[in-house]
Protein backbone atom coordinates (compact mmCIF):
# COMPACT_ATOMS: atom_id res chain seq x y z
CA UNK A 1 0.00 0.00 0.00
CA UNK A 2 1.38 3.80 -0.57
CA UNK A 3 2.72 5.76 2.04
CA UNK A 4 1.10 9.03 3.18
CA UNK A 5 1.84 10.78 0.69
CA UNK A 6 0.67 8.80 -2.15
CA UNK A 7 -2.45 7.74 -0.27
CA UNK A 8 -3.50 11.55 -0.10
CA UNK A 9 -2.72 11.88 -3.64
CA UNK A 10 -4.90 9.00 -3.88
CA UNK A 11 -7.34 10.04 -2.58
CA UNK A 12 -7.78 13.37 -3.92
CA UNK A 13 -7.95 11.58 -7.17
CA UNK A 14 -11.08 9.81 -6.16
CA UNK A 15 -12.49 12.39 -5.03
CA UNK A 16 -11.62 14.25 -8.22
CA UNK A 17 -12.70 11.35 -10.28
CA UNK A 18 -16.11 11.08 -9.03
CA UNK A 19 -16.75 14.22 -9.58
CA UNK A 20 -18.40 14.47 -5.49
CA UNK A 21 -17.90 18.50 -5.60
CA UNK A 22 -19.73 18.94 -9.04
CA UNK A 23 -22.84 16.83 -7.66
CA UNK A 24 -23.59 19.84 -5.05
CA UNK A 25 -25.58 22.24 -6.31
CA UNK A 26 -23.63 26.04 -6.90
CA UNK A 27 -26.71 27.29 -4.75
CA UNK A 28 -24.77 24.79 -1.75
CA UNK A 29 -21.48 25.54 -3.23
CA UNK A 30 -20.23 27.10 0.66
CA UNK A 31 -20.74 23.38 1.65
CA UNK A 32 -18.32 21.97 -1.03
CA UNK A 33 -15.47 22.79 1.49
CA UNK A 34 -16.92 20.59 4.46
CA UNK A 35 -18.13 17.58 2.16
CA UNK A 36 -14.59 17.67 0.90
CA UNK A 37 -12.70 17.31 3.98
CA UNK A 38 -15.01 14.96 5.35
CA UNK A 39 -14.71 12.67 2.84
CA UNK A 40 -11.01 12.97 2.71
CA UNK A 41 -10.79 12.57 6.11
CA UNK A 42 -12.47 9.27 5.99
CA UNK A 43 -10.71 8.08 2.95
CA UNK A 44 -7.36 8.85 4.69
CA UNK A 45 -8.40 7.28 8.16
CA UNK A 46 -9.93 3.50 6.89
CA UNK A 47 -7.96 0.66 6.63
CA UNK A 48 -5.61 -0.27 3.94
CA UNK A 49 -7.18 -2.74 3.05
CA UNK A 50 -10.47 -1.35 2.62
CA UNK A 51 -9.10 1.27 0.54
CA UNK A 52 -7.02 -0.54 -1.63
CA UNK A 53 -10.46 -2.61 -2.47
CA UNK A 54 -12.44 0.76 -3.13
CA UNK A 55 -9.52 1.68 -5.40
CA UNK A 56 -8.85 -1.10 -7.34
CA UNK A 57 -13.46 -1.04 -7.74
CA UNK A 58 -12.78 2.30 -9.09
CA UNK A 59 -10.12 1.23 -11.73
CA UNK A 60 -12.20 -1.25 -12.83
CA UNK A 61 -14.92 0.69 -13.42
CA UNK A 62 -15.02 1.69 -17.05
CA UNK A 63 -16.74 4.14 -19.84
CA UNK A 64 -19.06 4.96 -16.55
CA UNK A 65 -20.07 8.30 -15.76
CA UNK A 66 -18.71 10.45 -12.48
CA UNK A 67 -22.00 10.49 -10.90
CA UNK A 68 -22.24 6.26 -11.40
CA UNK A 69 -18.16 6.49 -9.41
CA UNK A 70 -19.95 8.32 -6.67
CA UNK A 71 -22.63 6.16 -6.21
CA UNK A 72 -20.20 2.89 -6.29
CA UNK A 73 -18.26 5.04 -3.71
CA UNK A 74 -20.82 6.28 -1.35
CA UNK A 75 -22.22 2.49 -0.61
CA UNK A 76 -18.85 1.25 0.31
CA UNK A 77 -19.43 3.67 3.20
CA UNK A 78 -22.43 3.09 5.39
CA UNK A 79 -21.67 6.58 7.06
CA UNK A 80 -21.77 8.37 3.84
CA UNK A 81 -24.94 5.91 2.50
CA UNK A 82 -26.93 6.54 5.47
CA UNK A 83 -25.77 10.65 5.60
CA UNK A 84 -26.95 10.74 1.70
CA UNK A 85 -30.34 9.11 2.32
CA UNK A 86 -31.38 11.35 4.94
CA UNK A 87 -30.49 14.67 3.20
CA UNK A 88 -32.51 13.51 0.61
CA UNK A 89 -36.03 12.70 2.51
CA UNK A 90 -35.18 16.87 3.13
CA UNK A 91 -38.20 18.55 0.34
CA UNK A 92 -36.20 21.76 1.37
CA UNK A 93 -33.36 21.43 -0.77
CA UNK A 94 -32.73 21.96 -4.38
CA UNK A 95 -35.39 19.42 -6.96
CA UNK A 96 -32.27 18.29 -8.65
CA UNK A 97 -29.77 17.53 -6.16
CA UNK A 98 -33.03 15.83 -3.78
CA UNK A 99 -33.46 13.72 -7.35
CA UNK A 100 -29.72 13.06 -7.55
CA UNK A 101 -29.37 11.69 -4.17
CA UNK A 102 -32.30 9.54 -3.71
CA UNK A 103 -30.85 7.19 -6.29
CA UNK A 104 -28.85 6.18 -3.37
CA UNK A 105 -31.95 4.33 -2.10
CA UNK A 106 -33.39 3.49 -5.71
CA UNK A 107 -30.31 2.16 -7.76
CA UNK A 108 -28.55 -1.03 -7.42
CA UNK A 109 -25.24 -1.08 -8.08
CA UNK A 110 -24.46 -4.72 -7.87
CA UNK A 111 -28.07 -6.23 -9.45
CA UNK A 112 -27.25 -9.43 -9.07
CA UNK A 113 -26.65 -10.86 -5.59
CA UNK A 114 -22.95 -11.44 -5.13
CA UNK A 115 -22.32 -14.69 -3.15
CA UNK A 116 -20.40 -13.06 -0.20
CA UNK A 117 -23.53 -11.95 0.87
CA UNK A 118 -25.55 -14.88 1.22
CA UNK A 119 -22.49 -17.52 1.73
CA UNK A 120 -22.91 -16.81 5.98
CA UNK A 121 -26.70 -17.54 6.31
CA UNK A 122 -28.45 -21.10 6.77
CA UNK A 123 -32.23 -21.29 4.56
CA UNK A 124 -34.33 -24.35 5.06
CA UNK A 125 -33.87 -26.81 2.18
CA UNK A 126 -37.17 -25.73 0.36
CA UNK A 127 -36.07 -21.98 0.08
CA UNK A 128 -34.68 -20.61 -2.84
CA UNK A 129 -32.92 -17.20 -3.26
CA UNK A 130 -33.40 -15.09 -6.16
CA UNK A 131 -30.67 -13.39 -8.23
CA UNK A 132 -31.33 -9.93 -8.14
CA UNK A 133 -30.92 -7.30 -5.53
CA UNK A 134 -34.70 -5.83 -4.57
CA UNK A 135 -33.07 -2.87 -2.64
CA UNK A 136 -30.06 -1.66 -0.54
CA UNK A 137 -29.38 -0.23 2.09
CA UNK A 138 -26.37 1.23 4.16
CA UNK A 139 -25.60 -2.00 6.04
CA UNK A 140 -27.88 -4.51 4.03
CA UNK A 141 -29.08 -5.77 0.84
CA UNK A 142 -33.35 -6.80 0.46
CA UNK A 143 -33.48 -10.10 -2.21
CA UNK A 144 -36.83 -12.13 -2.98
CA UNK A 145 -37.39 -15.82 -1.70
CA UNK A 146 -39.44 -18.58 -3.67
CA UNK A 147 -40.04 -21.97 -2.47
CA UNK A 148 -38.68 -24.80 -4.46
CA UNK A 149 -42.29 -26.22 -4.86
CA UNK A 150 -44.16 -23.09 -6.02
CA UNK A 151 -44.34 -19.97 -8.59
CA UNK A 152 -43.61 -16.32 -7.66
CA UNK A 153 -42.22 -14.55 -5.08
CA UNK A 154 -42.75 -16.09 -1.54
CA UNK A 155 -41.06 -13.62 0.46
CA UNK A 156 -38.16 -11.38 1.02
CA UNK A 157 -35.22 -11.71 2.75
CA UNK A 158 -33.44 -8.44 4.42
CA UNK A 159 -29.90 -9.71 4.84
CA UNK A 160 -27.00 -7.88 6.76
CA UNK A 161 -24.01 -6.74 4.23
CA UNK A 162 -20.39 -9.00 4.92
CA UNK A 163 -18.38 -7.96 7.80
CA UNK A 164 -20.81 -5.10 8.10
CA UNK A 165 -20.14 -4.80 12.06
CA UNK A 166 -15.97 -4.52 11.46
CA UNK A 167 -16.88 -1.87 9.14
CA UNK A 168 -19.69 0.30 11.14
CA UNK A 169 -17.26 0.07 14.08
CA UNK A 170 -14.58 1.28 12.05
CA UNK A 171 -16.27 4.30 10.59
CA UNK A 172 -17.47 5.38 13.89
CA UNK A 173 -14.31 5.59 15.49
CA UNK A 174 -13.30 8.12 12.76
CA UNK A 175 -17.11 9.76 12.96
CA UNK A 176 -16.05 10.48 16.48
CA UNK A 177 -12.50 12.18 15.74
CA UNK A 178 -14.35 13.70 12.66
CA UNK A 179 -16.74 15.30 14.32
CA UNK A 180 -14.66 17.06 17.09
CA UNK A 181 -12.18 18.40 14.31
CA UNK A 182 -15.14 19.49 12.44
CA UNK A 183 -16.17 21.06 16.02
CA UNK A 184 -12.84 22.54 16.70
CA UNK A 185 -12.57 24.06 13.43
CA UNK A 186 -15.83 25.39 12.49
CA UNK A 187 -14.29 28.59 11.93
CA UNK A 188 -13.05 27.44 8.43
CA UNK A 189 -16.65 26.67 7.56
CA UNK A 190 -19.90 28.37 7.17
CA UNK A 191 -21.68 25.81 8.99
CA UNK A 192 -20.83 28.02 11.90
CA UNK A 193 -24.06 26.92 14.32
CA UNK A 194 -23.76 23.22 12.90
CA UNK A 195 -23.92 20.52 15.62
CA UNK A 196 -21.01 18.09 14.18
CA UNK A 197 -20.69 16.13 17.49
CA UNK A 198 -24.43 15.69 17.75
CA UNK A 199 -25.59 15.00 14.34
CA UNK A 200 -22.51 12.25 13.60
CA UNK A 201 -23.70 10.76 17.01
CA UNK A 202 -27.59 10.40 15.31
CA UNK A 203 -26.15 8.92 12.15
CA UNK A 204 -23.98 6.05 14.61
CA UNK A 205 -27.16 5.56 16.64
CA UNK A 206 -29.35 4.85 13.57
CA UNK A 207 -26.80 2.46 11.75
CA UNK A 208 -26.84 0.29 14.92
CA UNK A 209 -30.52 0.29 15.10
CA UNK A 210 -30.37 -1.10 11.14
CA UNK A 211 -27.69 -4.08 12.11
CA UNK A 212 -30.01 -5.19 15.28
CA UNK A 213 -31.93 -7.57 13.33
CA UNK A 214 -33.22 -9.53 16.19
CA UNK A 215 -34.59 -6.35 17.36
CA UNK A 216 -36.31 -5.13 14.19
CA UNK A 217 -37.85 -8.50 14.04
CA UNK A 218 -39.42 -8.11 17.19
CA UNK A 219 -40.57 -4.69 16.37
CA UNK A 220 -42.40 -5.77 13.46
CA UNK A 221 -44.36 -8.48 15.58
CA UNK A 222 -45.24 -5.97 18.18
CA UNK A 223 -46.36 -3.39 15.67
CA UNK A 224 -48.73 -6.53 13.83
CA UNK A 225 -50.51 -7.13 17.25
CA UNK A 226 -50.34 -3.05 17.76
CA UNK A 227 -52.34 -2.48 14.24
CA UNK A 228 -54.33 -5.62 14.08
CA UNK A 229 -57.97 -3.63 14.68
CA UNK A 230 -56.74 -1.17 11.13
CA UNK A 231 -57.64 -3.38 8.39
CA UNK A 232 -56.15 -1.23 6.11
CA UNK A 233 -52.42 -0.99 7.66
CA UNK A 234 -50.22 -3.89 6.38
CA UNK A 235 -47.23 -4.81 8.61
CA UNK A 236 -44.75 -7.52 6.76
CA UNK A 237 -45.29 -10.94 8.88
CA UNK A 238 -41.99 -12.59 10.08
CA UNK A 239 -41.29 -15.80 9.11
CA UNK A 240 -39.61 -18.32 12.11
CA UNK A 241 -36.47 -19.03 10.17
CA UNK A 242 -35.29 -15.63 10.94
CA UNK A 243 -32.07 -15.41 12.72
CA UNK A 244 -29.27 -12.63 13.55
CA UNK A 245 -27.86 -11.64 10.21
CA UNK A 246 -31.08 -12.61 8.21
CA UNK A 247 -35.24 -11.14 8.53
CA UNK A 248 -37.63 -13.28 6.26
CA UNK A 249 -40.49 -11.76 5.80
CA UNK A 250 -43.57 -11.60 4.20
CA UNK A 251 -43.81 -9.52 0.88
CA UNK A 252 -44.72 -6.27 -0.16
CA UNK A 253 -46.15 -6.11 -3.73
CA UNK A 254 -46.81 -2.55 -3.86
CA UNK A 255 -45.12 0.95 -4.75
CA UNK A 256 -44.06 3.51 -2.84
CA UNK A 257 -46.27 6.44 -1.47
CA UNK A 258 -44.57 9.16 -3.56
CA UNK A 259 -44.96 7.32 -6.52
CA UNK A 260 -48.23 5.28 -6.58
CA UNK A 261 -50.85 6.66 -9.35
CA UNK A 262 -53.99 7.39 -7.00
CA UNK A 263 -56.96 9.84 -7.47
CA UNK A 264 -57.55 12.80 -5.89
CA UNK A 265 -60.20 11.53 -3.51
CA UNK A 266 -58.11 8.31 -2.72
CA UNK A 267 -54.77 10.88 -1.78
CA UNK A 268 -57.23 12.18 0.99
CA UNK A 269 -58.04 9.20 1.88
CA UNK A 270 -54.98 7.47 2.14
CA UNK A 271 -53.66 11.06 3.67
CA UNK A 272 -56.11 10.63 6.73
CA UNK A 273 -55.34 6.62 7.31
CA UNK A 274 -51.98 7.59 7.29
CA UNK A 275 -52.42 10.46 10.09
CA UNK A 276 -54.71 7.97 12.05
CA UNK A 277 -52.10 4.74 11.67
CA UNK A 278 -48.50 6.90 12.43
CA UNK A 279 -49.79 9.40 15.21
CA UNK A 280 -53.63 8.89 15.92
CA UNK A 281 -52.91 5.50 17.47
CA UNK A 282 -49.57 5.73 18.88
CA UNK A 283 -51.18 9.07 20.96
CA UNK A 284 -54.72 8.04 21.81
CA UNK A 285 -54.28 4.38 22.48
CA UNK A 286 -55.77 2.96 25.81
CA UNK A 287 -52.73 0.57 26.57
CA UNK A 288 -50.16 1.27 28.75
CA UNK A 289 -47.13 1.37 26.47
CA UNK A 290 -47.40 2.11 22.64
CA UNK A 291 -45.08 1.42 19.62
CA UNK A 292 -44.44 4.37 16.67
CA UNK A 293 -42.74 4.03 13.08
CA UNK A 294 -39.41 5.99 13.61
CA UNK A 295 -38.84 6.46 9.78
CA UNK A 296 -42.02 6.66 7.89
CA UNK A 297 -40.42 7.91 4.83
CA UNK A 298 -41.82 7.59 0.97
CA UNK A 299 -39.66 4.94 1.06
CA UNK A 300 -41.04 2.93 3.91
CA UNK A 301 -44.76 3.43 3.41
CA UNK A 302 -46.27 1.65 0.17
CA UNK A 303 -49.57 1.49 -1.46
CA UNK A 304 -50.76 -1.63 -2.28
CA UNK A 305 -53.98 -3.07 -3.13
CA UNK A 306 -55.93 -6.37 -2.07
CA UNK A 307 -59.04 -7.26 -3.74
CA UNK A 308 -59.20 -3.75 -5.08
CA UNK A 309 -59.41 -2.09 -1.83
CA UNK A 310 -56.05 -0.16 -0.90
CA UNK A 311 -53.74 -0.68 1.62
CA UNK A 312 -50.85 1.44 3.35
CA UNK A 313 -48.13 -1.32 4.15
CA UNK A 314 -45.54 0.36 7.20
CA UNK A 315 -41.75 -0.89 6.24
CA UNK A 316 -38.52 -1.47 7.77
CA UNK A 317 -39.17 -1.25 11.78
CA UNK A 318 -35.49 -0.81 12.61
CA UNK A 319 -35.84 2.37 14.43
CA UNK A 320 -38.77 2.16 16.29
CA UNK A 321 -39.92 3.94 19.11
CA UNK A 322 -42.20 3.10 22.82
CA UNK A 323 -44.91 5.96 24.31
CA UNK A 324 -45.59 5.43 28.10
CA UNK A 325 -49.58 6.68 28.80
CA UNK A 326 -47.58 9.67 30.83
CA UNK A 327 -45.27 10.63 28.02
CA UNK A 328 -48.24 10.73 25.53
CA UNK A 329 -49.81 12.74 28.05
CA UNK A 330 -47.01 14.98 28.48
CA UNK A 331 -47.07 15.66 24.43
CA UNK A 332 -50.83 16.34 24.42
CA UNK A 333 -50.94 18.84 27.34
CA UNK A 334 -47.58 20.36 25.15
CA UNK A 335 -49.76 20.62 21.95
CA UNK A 336 -52.70 22.10 23.74
CA UNK A 337 -50.70 24.75 25.00
CA UNK A 338 -49.08 26.07 21.68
Amino acid sequence: MPGDKQRAELCDWLILSTGLLHAIPDKYRDYRKVVHDGVRFLLMNISKERFAKLLAEQLTLSNVSMHKRLITLAKEFPTLHKLGQIVARNRNIDPQFRRWLITLEHDTTKNIIPPEIIKHINLPPHIKIGNNIIAEASVGVVVPFYTKEGEGIKGVLKILKPNIVDILNEEMAILDRLGVYFHENREKYPLKDFRFIETFKDIKEGLLSEIDLLGEQQHLRTAKIFYDEMDYIKIPEVYDFSTKDMTAMEFIDGNRITESELSTEEKKWVAEKLFASIIGLPLFSTLDKTIFHGDPHGGNVFITKEGGEIKIALLDWSLTGRLTKEQRANILRLSLSI
